[in-house]
């Protein structure tokens, strides 16, 4: 009954509250769900055992840390990244997508959850008390538990609600600490490292109304009470919160303050009573001066309010995120103990809710550049940096486009309407544009278009400031014990591994392992690299510090135009010309040795990162079984949005759920783009994570040296690449693919096709695009009579039409594809009569279930004429679920005491996405979810490595400011600021789009039927198919015979099948083209598999 008087925000209420925060509206008061009062969710101590009990028992790697930084890329979701990396890779010149942000070199990455007690989405109160107290609490608080209400100061004055910082616990232990922020130093993220405060809009004294007597404003905390007082290096924006409403600041600006105080005084007078050195800036010559003095306290504060956007900043007089990085750093340095410091790229946040996309992106490098300069000043051996950010937003990367396509720029593509649409757009927000004539307006005919920075991307909800998403965010870190930062896991468990790492703080540390008693030993100091005295010294630290560290860009394309045929109902082949400026091709990019060469050396790398030495042998034995999980399309917001409906199904809020292969204990994040194409199709993904190289969008099993559709470069042998189903045959073990779609459709088709078409699905396609399938031959026939096909033990899925004539019904009464008159189930069934091996054709889930008592040794198992249907609407009397063809194939396959490779795919996944049917697409990725579990169950971890990932993403959004347990597939808990409801998950295009009524927002929630599995949620753009998105997919893995070390994943797409970069040093299968000495093998067990038409040492060269 706790949702029972729920009232949803008025306009005016949004009215009001945008008048004090422009981006971050108050929601109404929320009580706290009385399940999580249950459970303990209001008290610190139920979150600190949650976040400590993952480290009781880890084993410590190296050094401990001297140093700690985190940097906070504020609401810098993983789409920001993929579209971040992309315009620094475009703004040299380059395609852009293969770039890589500073921080995504670091060797490990995880995912966090960002979710607080109260809120299904986050806001960056909530969040800041999350990664830098330990604990999670209400929406709008700043370091205190969830038994505090948002505004409630009294409740925040009690000592038991109160938390600690990360901040603190460096201090406490002899370490100083400080804050960097574009943003007000007041705002709530870098107030979570000093503040206690039931509102993160008190910032001043003006804003706490009644409460002011009793309650300290941010600022005041921030001066004049620990640990804030204590910080020896404070930098960014808000000098208006500390001055008085009657007080001009240098730039002419007044402050708000009512008391009449003057805080940036009274800092200053606080350290001169106690004898330090000291000094206020507020411009960069000023600060540029500090660098050279370092004193041992600096207050600078650079702007009234926020500082202002990189690209909009004077830069004479405003200086850059990087360089505040650098004189915090060196300040800081002079404590040989070691310190804390907090740097936040604050205006990521701000630029997305505006829609600015161009800002958002600028800041997202600009940070960037800040862990660079971070990374050159500290030494790797005692210096922990981690990167995340505080929540995501709902920026989504769309289309189709072609390599290299300006990502500021429009999609190849035009919607329904013949109007353009961006790269980059944002289901809400102030970019809303109205209907002309009941038509989507082209906004690339604005005058500012592509011209100024503050131009706003289209949007359809409109909203005064765009909301927050509710999808995880990544976490990247380097440094000492950086390995435990891999994995999915709650947000607030970050301080807790930071602390663990540098042995502060009350939990577990990896320099005893237990909980702490008493003082730390002194840590052992490394060489500084600041040097506190003598010129010579100093100037040659400076040159050092002038040096950024280079991104390794090295792929370059040109776009050529392909001609294809049209393909499936959800992949249409695009015919559009390239609107971007073309890019010079690098031609390494069409041969498979550069993609193999690339992936290999990763591999060699983390293996020997994980031998201790480089270029070391890796220990341990190898994975005698591969499962492979694919979930097509599963983006991270279909991954966060999938587990909070699973645990809401259970009755529980669901936002703290976990898809079962979210508890793996290794993570990381992967880049899905083609040689050819910016946003990836499940085509040239399947090539690059089953061959492990990446090809042309469309093509399968071939290097781009095949463009799409030219069936004479496909029949070039030297044009294929095997799959490591191939690799894994060659080695005398089994395998075999399962799909929930057609077993000839993209995905599954890279464990075994060479073809220029992925839509030659039977040979009648392959006709229709005017070619022999002599010459070319189709993907069902090479299923079933071309190696490795041919020898697969285990075939389940859908696409029975494809291997039936066309004057042929199959057994529900759907009509054959082939034009050849040819039956391949038949000449299936005939191979294996030929090979005098038993065998077994079923088609309905009875049939399936009796093989599991009498399997035979070959199986083909297809279940539909087409896909599979979605689980929602399967018959399951026939038709069998995911989990039971996993189970089957499992069973089947295990037989062989040398092992195997099986192919997994929850297919549907992908086209309900692209019909906009959420909870359809929510719930194959459920599927998903079950089929690994019950490969969990049948086999050991010690020998069997299982892998989840997703070939490319969508473009489903996590939007609003929603309570915690929200129906994830209901609205949201605002309006638009048209008066209208909009849903909690929606997309930036497909066929959900709604004509407008009397030029007015369409209101969805009175379709007849809204609520149903086969509801179509709402789109801004109008297509057919709601289209992939381009940003990073995740990676799970699981299979370890130490389950204490883990290593992380972050890598190209491609790098999966030669090793998946970076997994733990025991994982290696032994099997494929791999160079001597790199694995953990004998050497007889490497280098068995050359390439068709190529020697192995021509595609990995030895060392």
């Amino acid at each position: 009954m706790w949702r029972v008087g729920y009232v949803l925000v008025s306009l005016a209420a949004f009215a009001s509250a945008l008048e004090d925060d422009p981006y971050h509206p108050v929601m109404p008061e929320r009580s706290l769900n009385p399940a999580l009062l249950a459970r303990g969710e209001d008290v610190a101590s139920y979150w600190v055992e949650n976040a400590q009990a993952p480290l009781r028992g880890l084993k410590s790697e190296g050094k401990k840390a001297r140093n700690v930084i985190m940097f906070l890329g504020d609401g810098m979701s993983v789409p920001t990244l993929a579209a971040a990396r992309t315009l620094l890779g475009q703004r040299s010149k380059r395609t852009g997508e293969e770039s890589k942000l500073s921080f995504e070199e670091f060797p490990t990455t995880g995912l966090s959850k960002t979710y607080c007690v109260n809120a299904q989405i986050a806001d960056s109160a909530c969040s800041a008390t999350a990664y830098l107290c330990g604990v999670k609490a209400n929406q709008g608080t700043l370091g205190v538990t969830a038994a505090v209400p948002r505004r409630n100061c009294s409740a925040s004055l009690d000592p038991a609600h109160r938390l600690d910082s990360i901040a603190a616990w460096a201090l406490a232990d002899g370490r100083d600490a400080g804050i960097v922020t574009s943003a007000r130093v007041t705002h709530a993220s870098p107030a979570g490292a000093y503040a206690h405060s039931a509102e993160r809009g008190w910032e001043s004294d003006a804003d706490l109304g009644e409460d002011s007597p009793l309650c300290s404003d941010i600022a005041m905390q921030l001066v004049h009470e620990n640990p804030g007082k204590q910080f020896k290096v404070i930098l960014g924006g808000g000098r208006r919160e500390f001055l008085s409403k009657d007080f001009v600041d240098n730039e002419g600006k007044k402050g708000t303050r009512t008391d009449g105080r003057n805080l940036i005084n009274e800092w200053q007078e606080d350290k001169r009573v106690r004898n330090e050195s000291y000094a206020y800036v507020w411009n960069r010559d000023q600060l540029v001066e500090a660098n050279a003095t370092l004193p041992n306290y600096l207050l600078g504060l650079f702007e009234s309010s926020h500082l202002q956007y990189n690209l909009l900043r004077n830069i004479t007089s405003e200086p850059t995120l990087a360089e505040l990085t650098e004189v915090a750093i060196r300040i800081l340095s002079k404590n040989e103990k070691g310190f804390f410091l907090f740097v936040e790229g604050g205006r990521i946040d701000h630029a997305h809710h505006s829609n600015y996309v161009e800002l958002a992106l600028d800041e997202t490098i600009e940070l960037s550049a800040a862990v660079s300069r971070a990374s050159e000043l500290l030494s790797e051996e005692d210096s922990l940096l981690v990167v995340t950010a505080d929540h995501a937003h709902v920026m989504a990367f769309n289309g189709y486009t072609a390599r290299g396509n300006d990502v500021l720029g429009a999609s190849r593509g035009m919607d329904l309407t013949g109007a353009p649409y961006m790269t980059l757009s944002y289901t809400n927000g102030p970019g809303y544009r109205p209907a002309v004539d009941g038509i989507r307006p082209d906004v690339t005919a604005e005058e500012n278009y592509h011209r100024d920075p503050k131009w706003r991307s289209h949007v359809d909800v409109p909203l005064s400031s765009e909301t927050h998403g509710g999808d995880d965010v990544a976490v990247f870190a380097r440094g000492p014990q950086h390995h435990i930062f891999t994995g999915l896991y709650e947000q607030n468990h970050i301080p807790h591994r930071m602390a663990y790492a540098a042995c502060i703080g009350p939990g577990l540390h990896a320099c005893n392992g237990a909980f702490r008693v008493a003082n730390l030993p002194q840590l052992p100091s490394s060489v500084y690299l600041v040097a506190s005295s003598g010129a010579p010294a100093r100037d040659e630290f400076v040159k050092m510090m002038r040096r950024r560290v280079l991104l390794s860009l090295n792929l370059l394309i040109v776009l050529a135009s392909v001609q294809y045929s049209i393909g499936d109902e959800y992949h249409n082949g695009l015919r559009e010309l390239l609107r971007a400026e073309r890019f010079k091709r690098n031609e390494e990019e069409s041969s498979s040795g550069y993609w193999i060469r690339q992936a290999q050396e990763s591999v060699g790398r983390r293996a020997g990162i994980a031998g201790g030495r480089a270029g070391g042998a890796v220990t341990g034995g190898a994975a005698r079984n591969v499962v492979l999980f694919l979930g097509d399309g599963m983006s991270v917001p279909t991954l966060t949005a999938a587990r909070t409906l699973l645990g809401q199904r259970e009755s529980h809020t669901g936002e703290e759920t976990h898809l079962f292969f979210e508890d793996f204990p290794t993570s990381g994040l992967a880049k899905t783009y083609c040689v050819d194409a910016q946003v990836a199709d499940s085509a040239c993904t399947a090539t690059s994570y089953l061959c492990g190289v990446k090809t042309n969008r469309g093509t399968i099993g071939v290097t781009a040296a095949v463009e799409r559709g030219d069936c004479d470069a496909s029949t070039d042998r030297s044009s294929h690449v095997e799959s490591i189903a191939t690799w894994a045959l060659a080695d005398g073990r089994d395998a075999g693919i399962v799909t929930s779609a057609r077993v000839t459709h993209a995905s599954p088709a890279g464990a075994y096709a060479h073809v220029a078409q992925r839509d030659w699905e039977s040979d009648a396609n392959v006709r229709a695009d005017r070619h022999d399938p002599d010459s070319c031959p189709d993907i069902a026939y090479q299923l079933v009579h071309q190696h490795p096909g041919v020898d697969f033990k285990v075939i389940l899925g859908g696409g029975r039409r494809e291997f039936l004539p066309s004057n042929t019904f199959d057994e529900e009464g759907t009509q054959g594809h082939r034009l050849d008159g040819r039956n391949l189930i038949e000449e299936w069934q005939i191979d294996k009569i030929a090979r005098n091996v038993s065998y077994r054709y079923v088609w309905n889930r009875e049939q399936l279930l009796n093989t599991n008592d009498d399997l035979p040794e070959y199986l083909l198992g297809l279940f539909e004429g087409s896909h599979l249907r979605y689980n929602m609407e399967a018959d399951s009397r026939t038709e069998p679920s995911l989990a039971d063809l996993t189970e089957t194939a499992i069973r089947s396959l295990r037989r062989n005491d040398r092992g195997f490779f099986l192919f997994v795919e929850g297919g549907r996944i992908d086209h309900a996405h692209h019909e906009n049917r959420a909870t359809l697409a929510l719930d194959e990725t459920i599927e998903l979810s079950k089929a690994v579990e019950r490969a969990a169950a049948m086999l050991s971890e010690e020998d069997s490595l299982l892998v989840v990932t997703a070939d490319h993403a969508h473009v489903m959004a996590l939007n609003g400011y929603t309570h915690r347990g929200g129906d994830i597939l209901g609205v949201s808990d605002s309006l638009g600021d048209d008066g209208i409801p909009y849903m909690t998950l929606s997309y930036t295009n497909g066929p959900g789009y709604r004509d407008p009524v009397d030029d007015k927002r369409a209101d969805v929630t009175k379709d007849e039927d809204f609520g149903s599995p086969q509801w179509v949620s709402p789109a801004s753009v109008p297509l057919s198919s709601e289209t992939h998105g381009g940003d990073d997919v995740a990676v799970f893995a699981r299979g370890a015979p130490e389950p204490n070390v883990h290593r992380p994943l972050r890598a190209e797409q491609h790098s999966s099948p030669h090793g998946l970069r970076g997994l733990h040093r025991t994982w290696f299968t032994c099997i494929g083209a791999l160079v001597p000495g790199r694995a953990g093998c004998p050497l007889g067990a490497l280098g068995r598999i050359p390439r068709s038409g190529s020697r192995l040492e021509e595609l990995v060269p030895t060392s």
